[in-house]
């Protein structure tokens, strides 16, 4: 049997990916609304305005989705039609409320005498939160009197005997429009933390409710409007809110009306706040749009040349943010000994880097990861989280950057891995016998000394092909190792092709150095598997294939 190797250009990236952690005070947020996104929202508003033509709820919600989304709502005459009902109860006054209030239709009408009956009946009667929610929200959009005192009594009392997350959430919507003062607000505050401790964590990144997601979004929306009013954001909150909408925004594809409704109210209010401007960090160039992934997006840069790019982009429009209007700062880059941000962080040269260089014409943020402009120790390859920050240059403008206040940046080193030392080994395994040992070199064809340049193997030899990885970007060829190897053996006529795996063997226990072995044992071939690969072992081409990271390994979640 006789086969001819050639080894062509066997070069690889080193590939580390970041596990889609972000740390626990300051994380990013994991991407922008993209058109996409609004265009599924709206199908889905729409569709329900067609389904459920006379629900009021079911409307409401449908409207409520299309107006945050900035849409134009459809048969509103008969929208208005169908939320003109007589005011009996709270949930219906609120509807047709914030039918009249979102559509701004003369044919849409609410009795504000009827309203106003029914709000001093339920407030001087036990009563439920989201009842409360809906009849003092009704008043806000009818312009009745609101008794702030006996209200915030009201919700006293409600809250000291449930503190529950759809609670707490209703409060938060319902103290902004009773027109308190900061000094009142103060003692109402600690509640966001307070509601935000009740969520789970998943991910490392977002936060969210047992009860769903649109008890998730209800408290994102509760929040954000406690806090435009309010005027400041506890910087216990910020953090926790970043993840709570990373949830939101990792389930945005949602077909539940309601749910999506309220999402997108959630994202527009935070969209319009004067306190809070949501930032997402993302890199020069960036795959998950096209991709569709909720994931935090990848940031990496070559060892080679070390400079870090990004760009700014606003979480709800997607509108890129010019650099020149912003100071973006580089602080601490810490290698991540366990590949995760909140756990053994080792800081890699000085804690402040100056700041971004900025690119007006392409939107772009650069800083060099070299410690200072005379040096030229690159990190090592592997696993980063670069610290950043930043502030607005618009004079009174103190909106806080959410998603950018020291912010880790998860990143990866990356470098061109080479292939080391190759040997191929061939024995006769039948009389335990050491045939020849052949040195090859990557990108070159091995002729071997025989008249026809080819290695002459028999029916029973083992060939084993030995390699190892090194760092082609380091003069002391550093060993890198690989998550794992193949290698292809095709065949050079028909292009037909078969993979094996490399087994990874320790060379040096000392030193952890590893190569990567591939056994074969030389059979003969019956004529079943030689009709299916055509005279394959007369000349087959042998590729390597190295899998340094499996791209999304632990960040889907």
């Amino acid at each position: 049997m006789v086969g001819q190797l050639i080894v062509p250009f066997l070069l690889a990236y080193f590939s580390l990916i970041e596990d889609a952690l972000t740390a626990e005070n300051n994380p990013a947020f994991i991407g922008y609304v993209t058109v996409k996104d609004k265009s599924h929202f709206r199908t889905v508003f729409e569709k329900q305005i067609n389904r459920s033509p006379t629900n009021p709820s079911e409307l409401y919600h449908a409207i409520l989705g299309l107006h945050s989304l900035g849409e134009k709502i459809p048969n509103i005459d008969a929208i208005c039609s169908a939320l003109n009902k007589p005011v009996k109860n709270p949930d219906l006054a609120f509807y047709a409320s914030m039918g009249q209030k979102i559509l701004g239709s003369a044919k849409c009408k609410v009795s504000i005498q009827e309203v106003e009956k029914l709000s001093k009946q339920l407030l001087a009667q036990d009563i439920t939160v989201e009842n409360l929610y809906f009849i003092i929200s009704s008043m806000k959009n009818l312009g009745i009197k609101i008794d702030a005192n006996q209200v915030t009594s009201i919700v006293n009392k409600l809250k000291a005997k449930d503190n529950s997350p759809t609670t707490i959430a209703f409060i938060l919507q319902i103290l902004p429009q009773l027109g308190l003062t900061k000094t009142v607000m103060d003692g109402y505050a600690s509640g966001m933390n307070d509601i935000l401790d009740q969520a789970d964590e998943v991910n490392g990144n977002q936060l969210f409710y047992e009860k769903g997601l649109y008890t998730t979004s209800l408290v994102a929306k509760g929040i954000v409007e406690f806090v435009n009013v309010y005027g400041e954001i506890p910087k216990a909150v910020e953090g926790k809110l970043v993840k709570l909408f990373n949830y939101l925004y990792a389930r945005r594809q949602v077909t539940n009306t309601r749910a999506a409704a309220h999402m997108a109210a959630a994202f527009k209010a935070l969209a319009d706040s004067t306190v809070m401007m949501p930032i997402v960090v993302e890199p020069s160039v960036n795959m998950n749009d096209e991709l569709n992934l909720a994931i935090p997006s990848e940031f990496s840069v070559d060892r080679a040349n070390p400079n870090l790019n990004l760009r700014l982009k606003h979480l709800w429009t997607g509108v890129y943010i010019k650099p020149s209007e912003f100071t973006l700062k580089a602080h601490g880059l810490y290698n991540l000994v366990n590949k995760k941000i909140d756990e053994n962080q080792v800081l890699v040269g000085p804690t402040d880097r100056g700041d971004f260089k900025q690119d007006d014409k392409n939107n772009i943020f650069q800083v060099s990861l070299l410690p200072d402009p005379k040096s030229t120790a690159t990190p090592s390859p592997g696993y980063y989280a670069l610290e950043i920050s930043a502030v607005s240059k618009k004079a009174g403008d103190r909106r806080k950057l959410l998603g950018l206040t020291n912010v880790q940046v998860p990143l990866r080193v990356i470098t061109e891995a080479k292939v080391g030392q190759t040997t191929v080994t061939i024995m006769d395994t039948a009389h335990e016998r050491h045939i020849a040992d052949i040195s090859l070199t990557p990108g070159q064809t091995h002729k071997a000394s025989t008249a026809s340049g080819a290695i002459n193997l028999d029916v029973g030899q083992q060939i084993t092909l030995d390699l190892h990885l090194t760092d082609g970007s380091s003069s002391s060829h550093t060993q890198l190792t690989a998550h794992q190897v193949f290698v292809q053996l095709t065949h050079q006529k028909t292009l037909q092709a078969i993979t094996y795996t490399c087994s990874e063997i320790i060379k040096d226990k000392q030193t952890g150095k590893k190569n990567y072995q591939l056994f074969l044992m030389i059979l003969k071939v019956d004529s079943g598997r030689a009709a299916s690969w055509p005279e394959f072992t007369k000349c087959p081409r042998i590729e390597l294939v190295i899998v340094l990271r499996c791209p999304f390994a632990n960040q889907t979640g």
